[in-house]
């Protein structure tokens, strides 16, 4: 039960699975089924196998984009179990994956799935090897992406076992998982239901908690066999030429089985992928030559070191690119990293946004700005930030609203608040409380910093962090400066000494991720305060107060947009008074009069406040809604009362407008 309570905690009660059993139920009841489950799963290994109704998984296939979806490998199949077979991989891999990494098995280059690694640090690494590159004269960097075919799939189960029993994992763990793969029945999940059920004897199961843990330790000691052929007493032995972090070799870079293998010529790039084809053969994997690339990394894009670069895997040439997207982050082999990751980022945001809008409309839900707001930071925020920890110090040196990611969190948010496409940004983030993704990228940067600097001192990671610090602090003799300006962690220091954080490199310490986010905070507000454009001065000093709060109104709790429209035009002045119309027409300031009050040969400029509190062609509608306060002139002040009487009066108020200058809005 010690095992089973906190593996049942992590399952989402909507992740996907099939039979009866789900999470909700046993963890409502886990205190009387909980131990009958425990003796079932330990009678399934002294058995040997476990009950064929929770060995079944479901098999959906999903079109591969851009794939001939007329052939199979047109589809990726996504595999799912039953919760029963879930919490027995999942308490085998707690228990398998606590003692690997104890025991100090695992190989230093996988950060698959590993605790306190992931794909940030997999693509800080190469960042790292990136920045070194451009520091040197000449210095070029081969690299080569290796996509194994079908890797997970591939996995002959009998080298696993011996593979596994190689590594220490054996007796009743490594009965435990043999019981697991003793019968694996499958079947493919339809429109139509479930298909008939087939065997599955080649590979790690899919859809298993276990599976990568598997196939890590199963690919691990492709790092032990490059180390021991680079020390092998021959004349050849040195020819391997890795590239070096920080007095470490990097013999390679895994993350599952997304594998990169680096070079600092093309022949040692060679002799690794040679010894890598003989490994591959030998334990069942194939790689795949057409989607395989190699990239060459250097301070200037030459066509003539691309055509030098030839590799051969299994007779065919590997192709030779500009760019690669290497764990959802696009490199380029001579180009700053934002220049291309900042713009796919955007394209996916742009792309989550849209699917986020249309499933809101579906539901009929689209107008509340608080689950747009939740629905935007989960779908979309997620995507628009993923390794920001990487790309993003370069775009903290800048203005925080005028990158690509930021104007897709603007767009959305203009158009929830229906004003126009030109209303200030820092008006429409002040105006919904929100902060913009800059900040969350501080945030990010700031506990990844802090990861690094707690990195083990023998992991590479903690190698690839000092390597980048002395570009800057302690560079090479003959290195140049301005390319080490531009590194990651010169730019982290110069972007976070905007808001008074200091990065001492030479020696670095942890930082109170609080405290820099209070900074941050502080720097951008400053920046708004100080802002000299006339909308964006009036806004935070007249209509704000100064901006002594950052919260948003608690009329935009209403959720019908066109009801809060006139509200949020009126405090954002993304309007069609006079006040706004005239500016367009180029007219002085006391000459954007209201025309009613000018018919009465009162000269009053057309603002929000004139037309909410002064003009007397808007006294009926003032006396329809007693409940308000009219005293209180300040447009934030008066916005902060009853919501819906506050967006109705705003509503009637603007209908009149329109219907007293109809020649307003053209």
């Amino acid at each position: 039960m010690e095992e089973l309570s906190p593996v049942l905690k992590k399952i989402k009660n909507q992740a996907g699975m099939i039979g009866t059993l789900r999470p909700e139920l046993l963890k409502a009841s886990v205190e009387h089924l909980g131990p009958a489950i425990v003796e079932l799963l330990n009678a399934s290994v002294a058995i040997g196998k476990l009950p064929k109704v929770w060995a079944l998984s479901a098999i959906t296939p999903i079109a591969k984009p851009g794939s001939d979806h007329r052939t199979c490998d047109g589809y990726r199949g996504i595999a799912v179990g039953t919760l029963a077979a879930k919490l027995y991989g999942s308490m085998l891999d707690h228990r398998i994956d606590g003692w690997a990494e104890a025991s100090g098995i695992r190989a230093k280059g996988q950060f698959g799935f590993r605790k306190g690694k992931g794909t940030a640090s997999a693509s800080f690494i190469v960042r790292t090897l990136f920045d070194q590159v451009r520091t040197q004269k000449g210095g070029r960097l081969y690299t080569c992406f290796v996509d194994f075919k079908k890797a997970y799939d591939s996995v002959p189960r009998h080298l696993l076992w011996a593979k596994l029993e190689r590594r220490g994992v054996t007796g009743w763990v490594l009965d435990a998982i043999k019981a697991m793969y003793a019968d694996v029945p499958m079947c493919v999940k339809s429109s139509t239901g479930l298909g008939k059920v087939f065997q599955s004897n080649l590979g790690v199961k899919q859809g298993c908690p276990l599976s990568p843990l598997l196939f890590g330790l199963y690919l691990d000691d492709w790092d032990a066999e490059l180390k021991a052929a680079s020390e092998a007493p021959d004349d050849e032995s040195d020819k391997f030429d890795f590239p070096n972090l920080a007095g470490e070799d990097l013999r390679s870079l895994m993350y599952a089985d997304d594998l990169m293998q680096a070079a600092t010529s093309i022949d040692g790039l060679r002799k690794q992928m040679a010894l890598l084809e003989d490994f591959s053969a030998r334990w069942g994997l194939t790689i795949n030559a057409s989607k395989t690339k190699v990239m060459v990394f250097s301070r200037l894009n030459s066509p003539h070191v691309a055509k030098t670069a030839v590799l051969k895997i299994g007779g065919e040439v590997v192709e030779v690119v500009e760019r690669f997207k290497y764990l959802g982050t696009i490199f380029h082999c001579s180009q700053m990293l934002s220049r291309h990751a900042v713009p796919a980022r955007a394209y996916n945001g742009r792309r989550a946004y849209h699917i986020s809008r249309r499933r809101l409309a579906e539901l009929q839900l689209g107008g509340g700005l608080e689950i747009n707001f939740r629905l935007f930071d989960v779908m979309v925020d997620s995507v628009l930030g993923y390794g920001a920890e990487v790309w993003a110090p370069e775009l903290l040196c800048n203005d925080p609203l005028s990158n690509d990611c930021e104007r897709v969190h603007l767009f959305a948010l203009k158009w929830l608040l229906g004003v126009r496409k030109s209303t200030a940004s820092c008006i429409v983030l002040a105006e919904t409380g929100r902060w913009p993704l800059a900040f969350r990228w501080v945030k990010r940067i700031a506990r990844f910093y802090n990861g690094l600097v707690k990195a083990p001192a023998d992991s590479i990671l903690k190698r690839a962090f000092i390597a980048n610090c002395q570009l800057t602090s302690n560079p090479a003799e003959g290195s140049a400066k301005c390319m080490a300006e531009q590194s990651w962690a010169a730019q982290l220091q110069r972007a976070f000494k905007k808001f008074e954080v200091q990065l001492p490199l030479e020696e670095p310490i942890e930082l109170n991720v609080n405290d820099v986010c209070i900074k941050w905070k502080e720097f951008y507000l400053n920046r708004v305060r100080t802002e000299t454009g006339t909308k964006i001065k009036k806004y935070v000093h007249e209509v704000r107060n100064g901006l002594p709060e950052y919260e948003a109104a608690p009329y935009l709790g209403v959720s019908a947009v066109s009801d809060r429209r006139a509200m949020t035009q009126a405090m954002t002045g993304s309007h069609f008074l006079m006040e706004e119309v005239g500016r367009w027409n180029q007219l002085a300031k006391e000459d954007r009069v209201c025309k009613q009050c000018a018919e009465k040969e009162v000269k009053t400029v057309e603002t929000a406040e004139h037309l909410f509190f002064h003009c007397p062609s808007y006294d009926d509608i003032r006396a329809d809604f007693p409940c308000l306060d009219f005293t209180l002139t300040n447009l934030h002040e008066f916005s902060m009362q009853q919501p819906t009487q506050i967006t109705r009066f705003g509503k009637k108020c603007f209908e009149l407008h329109q219907e007293l200058n109809p020649l307003s809005r053209r």
